[in-house]
């Protein structure tokens, strides 16, 4: 009579495989590997956007989007941190894939200059935000 382990192998052993093989997956999802092509992994760094929320309008919110890529269906999305739900600070570019509405994989994109329409949205931006904070203190001391 064979003993159990040998007809369905060491449960012990099954087991450990099973946690290795759960380390590694769960070491891909950390690095955000799971999803993008190999281009779009080419193009980024393995740092992700973190956690983006919201309270009261203050905090840090994914904006706009472009370069959505065919192989992948990731996009190109800027983080921001907002005042009023009205984005101030650029704090990166991240290339984000959605595998839910609110969840997503991100990984930043590697540095480079602002091309000609980033340049003027950011002028734009701050010149209406300066404006409005001009007309405030106008106001207040009028």
């Amino acid at each position: 009579m064979k003993l159990l382990h040998e007809l369905f192998g060491d449960p012990l052993k099954q087991a450990g495989k099973g946690k290795q093989a759960g380390a590694e997956s769960k070491r891909e999802h950390k690095q955000g590997l799971m999803g993008f092509c190999e281009s779009c992994l080419a193009d980024t760094l393995p740092e992700d956007a973190g956690s983006t929320s919201t309270f009261n309008g203050m905090g840090t919110r994914l904006y706009s989007f472009s370069d959505e890529c065919p192989e992948c269906q990731s996009r190109v999305q800027h983080l921001f941190f907002c005042f009023l739900w009205i984005p101030l600070v650029p704090l990166g570019r991240f290339r984000v894939k959605y595998c839910a509405p609110q969840r997503y994989f991100s990984r930043r994109l590697r540095p480079r200059g602002l091309n000609e329409r980033e340049k003027w949205t950011y002028f734009w931006l701050y010149t209406i935000l300066a404006a409005a904070l001009l007309l405030c203190i106008y106001v207040r001391l009028g």
